[in-house]
């Protein structure tokens, strides 16, 4: 009985051994030993820098790209995977527009951190990053999956600013590939969430691409100035203003009402602030003086703007600004010069298309190498995982003929014993049987002695 007890334990031992053996052990992660207070700074600081490279990035690269290394030296003193998340996201931003590719890698970065240590809160701003460098790279399957599964992760948090965000951008996506219903739909659900949340910048774009569906100027220009007053209640909202103020001027047909217009989207944006508004509102107001029949301030106009985008080297908008000087030269008459800027116009749009190709070219093999790069650690996963099937089977079945062979050797045993403990009943009945025959045997020699002795007294 004690052998059996015994043999059960050192089974139910040996098993749980070996499935212990089978698991995979995880690291914890110990952060820093930084004070609260030092914590506390430090944080700080990269909210702040976050700020100042979404200012910068388009106009100072070098200046906010300084900004991101600091918050990712930041991001190594705090030692948190949520620290190392939002210096890998200013990195991502800082290369968003320059260098796409360079910005697509650290995407990656900081949402394969989240999903390792399902940090939610910065998912679905990743992933809408994301789908807005898929959607540059003209991949719109690949982008309206990316800013669906954004919706999902935003409202799981109710974070309603990227939620309106993704809304609005898939709307731009579905007005691109011709799909102006569900553009429409996505414009109006963007609005109705930020409406609901009082979130104004949101409120503001979402009206603002709304009036691009109005086929009455003035109900376009209506929505506009909707749109205006909306933005106007958020902070730092000049820019988008601005933009649509320029928006509203283009649909102007009174020269001098379009101008007013320009002239106020200057007033909000400096050179400094968004060269690209400023070059797009003086190219606007060149054609209002030119149809009020001012050829001169139409060229003063269009030179402030050729100067600009010569210094912020866009060749893009230096092609639109040759073609306005053309149409200048030829208002004056002089059309062998408009001959030589719509030429110029050609061959600047000729090496902004190489540009924007080469950086889609780029971009499309950082996605390029990201796919294959998953599809190696996908095929190493599932070696691992058939190596490590096939190290749990032969552990089960040495197990197995562990168990086997102490169940049989108990068996064995048992059987040895038993026959053992028969042999020793033999025995003691045999042994009996003597004693008794002894006995049987004394008896009847005792009762003939006592016979004999009886005749002779």
């Amino acid at each position: 009985m004690e052998y059996r007890y015994g043999l059960r334990n050192f089974v139910i031992a040996l098993l749980t051994l070996l499935f212990f053996a089978g698991c995979r052990q995880t690291s914890n992660y110990c952060p820093s030993g930084l004070a609260q207070s030092q914590q506390t700074v430090l944080s700080d600081s990269l909210k702040k820098l976050d700020s100042l490279v979404l200012q910068n990035r388009a106009i100072k690269f070098s200046e906010s790209l300084k900004y991101a290394k600091r918050a990712n030296e930041i991001a190594k003193k705090l030692n948190t995977h949520d620290a190392f998340v939002k210096s890998f996201i200013m990195l991502g931003n800082v290369y968003y527009s320059s260098k796409m590719d360079s910005g697509f890698y650290f995407y990656n970065k900081a949402l394969l951190l989240i999903d390792s240590f399902q940090l939610a809160k910065e998912r679905g701003k990743v992933l809408y990053d994301l789908g807005m460098l898929y959607s540059v790279a003209n991949n719109y399957k690949k982008s309206i999956l990316l800013l669906d599964s954004s919706l999902v992760c935003s409202r799981s948090i109710h974070d309603f600013a990227t939620i309106s965000n993704s809304l609005n951008s898939l709307g731009n996506i579905y007005l691109d590939i011709g799909e102006g219903m569900k553009a429409r739909k996505m414009y109006d659900s963007a609005f109705e969430v930020a409406k609901s949340k009082s979130l104004y910048l949101q409120m503001g774009t979402a009206l603002g691409n709304l009036a691009k569906f109005e086929s009455d100027p003035k109900k376009s220009i209506e929505l506009d100035k909707r749109a205006v007053s909306y933005l106007q209640m958020s902070n730092g909202s000049n820019e988008p203003v601005a933009s649509i103020l320029i928006n509203i001027g283009n649909r102007f047909p009174n020269p001098d009402s379009a101008i007013y217009y320009f002239t106020h989207a200057l007033q909000l944006i400096s050179v400094e602030n968004d060269p690209l508004i400023v070059i797009g509102a003086n190219n606007s107001m060149a054609y209002s003086y030119l149809d009020k029949g001012d050829v001169t301030n139409a060229e003063k106009c269009i030179d402030h703007a050729l100067s600009i985008s010569i210094n912020i080297n866009n060749p893009d908008w230096q092609s639109t600004i040759f073609d306005t000087y053309s149409d200048i030269m030829a208002r004056k008459g002089n059309l062998s010069q408009a001959l030589k800027y719509e030429k110029k116009s050609m061959e600047a749009m000729d090496i902004a298309n190489k540009q924007s190709a080469l950086k889609q070219v780029r971009l499309l093999v950082a996605m390029l190498d990201l796919k294959n790069m998953e599809t190696i650690i996908k095929d190493e996963k599932n070696e691992i995982e058939q190596a490590n099937a096939h190290l749990r089977n032969k552990r089960l079945w040495i197990a197995i003929f562990i168990l086997v062979v102490f169940i049989l050797s108990g068996v064995l045993i048992f059987l040895v014993q038993k026959k053992r403990i028969q042999l020793q009943h033999q025995q003691i009945e045999s042994a009996k049987k003597i004693i008794d025959a002894e006995e049987n045997e004394k008896a009847k020699i005792g009762k003939d002695f006592h016979d004999i002795t009886g005749q002779k007294f």
